[in-house]
Protein backbone atom coordinates (compact mmCIF):
# COMPACT_ATOMS: atom_id res chain seq x y z
CA UNK A 1 0.00 0.00 0.00
CA UNK A 2 2.82 2.67 0.93
CA UNK A 3 4.59 1.68 -2.66
CA UNK A 4 1.41 2.77 -4.52
CA UNK A 5 1.32 5.96 -2.46
CA UNK A 6 4.56 6.72 -3.03
CA UNK A 7 4.20 5.82 -7.01
CA UNK A 8 1.13 7.98 -7.22
CA UNK A 9 2.68 10.90 -5.23
CA UNK A 10 5.48 10.59 -7.99
CA UNK A 11 3.32 10.04 -11.04
CA UNK A 12 1.38 13.52 -10.00
CA UNK A 13 4.06 15.55 -9.25
CA UNK A 14 6.26 14.14 -12.27
CA UNK A 15 3.28 15.34 -14.33
CA UNK A 16 2.48 18.33 -13.02
CA UNK A 17 5.46 19.55 -13.42
CA UNK A 18 5.47 18.70 -17.28
CA UNK A 19 8.81 16.57 -16.90
CA UNK A 20 7.07 13.79 -18.88
CA UNK A 21 4.13 14.47 -21.45
CA UNK A 22 2.27 11.80 -22.57
CA UNK A 23 1.09 12.07 -26.24
CA UNK A 24 1.74 15.30 -28.71
CA UNK A 25 1.08 18.94 -28.04
CA UNK A 26 -1.40 20.35 -29.55
CA UNK A 27 -1.41 21.92 -32.52
CA UNK A 28 -1.55 25.00 -32.75
CA UNK A 29 -4.78 26.43 -34.40
CA UNK A 30 -4.33 30.33 -36.19
CA UNK A 31 -7.38 32.66 -35.18
CA UNK A 32 -9.05 34.42 -37.37
CA UNK A 33 -10.52 37.87 -36.65
CA UNK A 34 -13.83 38.29 -39.13
CA UNK A 35 -13.73 41.99 -39.71
CA UNK A 36 -13.74 44.08 -43.12
CA UNK A 37 -10.57 45.33 -42.48
CA UNK A 38 -8.55 41.69 -42.96
CA UNK A 39 -8.97 40.27 -46.22
CA UNK A 40 -9.78 36.57 -44.84
CA UNK A 41 -12.45 38.23 -42.43
CA UNK A 42 -13.92 40.15 -45.29
CA UNK A 43 -14.03 36.87 -47.04
CA UNK A 44 -15.44 35.07 -44.03
CA UNK A 45 -18.53 37.52 -43.48
CA UNK A 46 -19.56 37.62 -47.51
CA UNK A 47 -19.76 33.69 -47.02
CA UNK A 48 -21.75 34.09 -43.62
CA UNK A 49 -24.17 36.76 -45.69
CA UNK A 50 -24.43 34.19 -48.96
CA UNK A 51 -25.57 31.49 -46.50
CA UNK A 52 -28.04 32.98 -45.17
CA UNK A 53 -29.39 34.31 -47.85
CA UNK A 54 -28.69 38.12 -47.06
CA UNK A 55 -27.79 38.69 -50.66
CA UNK A 56 -28.52 43.06 -50.14
CA UNK A 57 -26.07 42.34 -47.47
CA UNK A 58 -23.45 40.15 -49.58
CA UNK A 59 -23.78 42.61 -52.79
CA UNK A 60 -21.63 45.45 -50.04
CA UNK A 61 -18.78 43.20 -50.06
CA UNK A 62 -17.67 43.64 -53.79
CA UNK A 63 -16.14 46.38 -55.48
CA UNK A 64 -14.56 46.96 -59.28
CA UNK A 65 -10.63 45.75 -59.76
CA UNK A 66 -9.91 49.60 -60.30
CA UNK A 67 -10.64 50.50 -57.18
CA UNK A 68 -14.09 52.06 -56.68
CA UNK A 69 -16.99 50.25 -55.08
CA UNK A 70 -20.30 49.62 -56.49
CA UNK A 71 -23.09 51.69 -57.46
CA UNK A 72 -26.75 50.49 -57.15
CA UNK A 73 -27.02 49.30 -60.54
CA UNK A 74 -23.85 47.55 -60.83
CA UNK A 75 -25.12 45.90 -57.24
CA UNK A 76 -28.25 45.35 -58.98
CA UNK A 77 -26.20 43.17 -62.08
CA UNK A 78 -24.44 40.97 -59.12
CA UNK A 79 -27.74 40.28 -57.50
CA UNK A 80 -28.48 37.93 -59.89
CA UNK A 81 -25.44 36.26 -59.44
CA UNK A 82 -24.96 35.78 -55.76
CA UNK A 83 -28.13 32.78 -55.48
CA UNK A 84 -25.12 30.66 -57.65
CA UNK A 85 -22.99 31.80 -55.45
CA UNK A 86 -24.30 31.20 -52.36
CA UNK A 87 -25.12 27.47 -54.05
CA UNK A 88 -21.93 26.69 -54.69
CA UNK A 89 -20.19 27.22 -51.91
CA UNK A 90 -23.01 25.46 -49.37
CA UNK A 91 -22.40 22.26 -51.90
CA UNK A 92 -18.80 22.33 -50.21
CA UNK A 93 -18.02 21.41 -46.72
CA UNK A 94 -15.40 21.10 -44.83
CA UNK A 95 -12.81 24.15 -44.32
CA UNK A 96 -9.44 22.56 -44.31
CA UNK A 97 -6.92 25.43 -45.24
CA UNK A 98 -7.19 28.67 -45.29
CA UNK A 99 -3.99 31.24 -46.77
CA UNK A 100 -3.56 34.55 -47.90
CA UNK A 101 -1.00 35.59 -50.82
CA UNK A 102 -0.42 39.30 -50.97
CA UNK A 103 -0.49 40.11 -55.15
CA UNK A 104 0.66 43.95 -54.72
CA UNK A 105 0.38 46.28 -52.24
CA UNK A 106 -3.18 46.56 -51.66
CA UNK A 107 -4.26 43.13 -53.08
CA UNK A 108 -4.47 39.66 -51.22
CA UNK A 109 -5.51 36.44 -52.47
CA UNK A 110 -7.54 34.43 -49.81
CA UNK A 111 -7.75 31.08 -50.57
CA UNK A 112 -10.07 28.75 -48.60
CA UNK A 113 -9.38 24.84 -49.15
CA UNK A 114 -12.52 21.99 -48.66
CA UNK A 115 -11.98 18.39 -48.11
CA UNK A 116 -7.99 18.86 -49.63
CA UNK A 117 -9.73 19.26 -53.41
CA UNK A 118 -11.56 22.08 -53.31
CA UNK A 119 -10.26 25.87 -53.44
CA UNK A 120 -12.82 28.96 -53.12
CA UNK A 121 -10.48 32.12 -54.59
CA UNK A 122 -10.97 35.46 -53.92
CA UNK A 123 -9.20 38.28 -54.85
CA UNK A 124 -9.79 41.20 -51.96
CA UNK A 125 -8.29 44.92 -52.51
CA UNK A 126 -8.06 47.54 -50.05
CA UNK A 127 -10.34 50.55 -50.46
CA UNK A 128 -10.60 53.35 -47.48
CA UNK A 129 -9.17 51.03 -44.96
CA UNK A 130 -11.80 47.75 -45.86
CA UNK A 131 -11.17 44.91 -47.80
CA UNK A 132 -14.11 44.56 -51.04
CA UNK A 133 -13.64 41.24 -52.95
CA UNK A 134 -13.07 42.24 -56.84
CA UNK A 135 -12.97 38.44 -57.99
CA UNK A 136 -13.34 35.33 -57.30
CA UNK A 137 -13.43 31.86 -58.35
CA UNK A 138 -13.32 28.19 -57.80
CA UNK A 139 -10.75 25.43 -58.24
CA UNK A 140 -10.29 21.85 -57.83
CA UNK A 141 -6.50 20.20 -57.17
CA UNK A 142 -5.42 18.74 -60.32
CA UNK A 143 -2.97 16.74 -58.13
Amino acid sequence: MRNVLCLLVVVFSLSSCELIVIGQKPTEVKTIIVSRKNPTGTVMLLKSELKNNNYFAASDFFASASGHKFKANEKLELYDQLPMLRNKINLLSDITSITEEKQSNDIVRVKIEYNYINFFVCDTKKIDSLYYVINYGFHKYNG
